[in-house]
């Protein structure tokens, strides 16, 4: 008390508003940052919600998608018919299924082949050689024929651009006949699902 006696009351009145001052901005600072926190956090919540379950959505599109073409290969005849047609040579019976995918109008941004193997020395494809994608590889065909799954993913595979590709294989079960021993693989184009989480 004796200080601020000292003190003249122009100093003390300086005093008084500057620490009113200080302190009354620490405080309003301190409120709007406390609120515009909370608000912050839950925009960046609701956002990333939303954006997950838009992913989530893309996704089992794209899954869905892949499977109702594995369903149109499953279930259309001619595809059987030219895949048991052993008169012809394999060249023709390949470019009868590239012609019958082609008019099935496979998604080329989401489908980069389509592999019909029937056994290790037959083996359609609806990709051209020139591409360069790998085969599926012994282990994963093994791995189709004991597995009872719908479908089974499979490894990731590249070609000679070094895209990517997401296996999906399952047992070519024939509606008409019950014949089996054939597996369809579908190769997933990495792109696709990369433009679905960008």
């Amino acid at each position: 008390m004796k200080i601020l006696r000292k003190v003249n009351i122009r100093t003390r009145i300086m005093l008084s508003l500057l620490f009113g001052i200080i302190f009354f901005s620490s405080l309003i600072l301190f409120i709007f940052k406390s609120f515009s926190q909370s608000f912050i956090e839950r925009y960046l919540y609701d956002y990333l919600r939303e954006t997950q379950q838009e992913v989530a959505k893309s996704m089992e599109l794209l899954i869905d998608e892949v499977n109702m073409l594995s369903a149109r290969l499953l279930t259309n005849r001619k595809i059987y018919n030219v895949l048991t047609d052993e008169d012809s040579a394999f060249d023709v019976r390949q470019a009868m299924l590239r012609d019958i995918f082609d008019e099935m109008v496979v998604n080329t941004r989401v489908v980069g082949d389509i592999v019909f193997y029937v056994d290790s020395n037959t083996v359609f494809r609806y990709a051209p050689e020139s591409e360069g994608i790998s085969m599926p590889e012994e282990s994963y065909i093994s791995q189709l024929e004991q597995d009872n799954r719908f479908f089974v993913w499979g490894p990731v595979k590249r070609d000679k651009n070094n895209n990517s590709y997401i296996l999906l294989g399952r047992k070519y079960r024939n509606f008409y006949s019950g014949q089996n021993g054939m597996y369809l693989i579908v190769y997933i184009r990495e792109s696709s699902i990369h433009d679905i989480s960008s």
